[in-house]
């Protein structure tokens, strides 16, 4: 498993968000989600040839004994942890991007307001001369 590094953009100040940044770590959660879809196809190859491997034990005749033996395998379990590992990278990355959006919605409401006050307060203004 190629492992990918995560770097998130500071989200300090949205009028200071560098979106090539933002770019970069949607690209990350591409290459996650693409990685993850995968690793959860190898999970299912993974988990065929061990129970072909366990079709030639005696004890492990029927589909469901050979399942159980492939499932308890370490190979099964290493193949899971890296679904894990991936799968958190990739949360952190969603979590991240929905943060993002927050702060985004949160600033334009900021925006519209500081424009509407404008707007009123030029209104009310144009009756009283200074």
């Amino acid at each position: 498993m190629e492992s990918i590094t995560i770097q998130f953009p500071s989200l300090s100040s949205v009028d200071n968000i560098d979106w090539d940044d933002i770019n970069d770590v949607r690209a990350t959660a591409a290459a996650l989600k693409a990685e993850l879809e995968l690793l959860q196809e190898d999970k299912k190859v993974v988990l065929a040839r061990l129970m072909h491997i366990h079709s030639s034990k005696p004890d492990c005749k029927s589909a469901a004994m050979q399942e159980r033996e492939a499932r308890r395998d370490p190979k099964y379990a290493d193949c899971l942890a890296e679904i894990r590992i991936v799968s958190e990278k990739l949360y952190q990355v969603q979590g991240w991007l929905t943060d993002l959006r927050v702060r985004v919605d949160i600033w334009q409401t900021k925006q519209a307001t500081l424009r509407e006050a404008k707007r009123i307060d030029s209104f009310q203004n144009r009756g009283n001369p200074a």
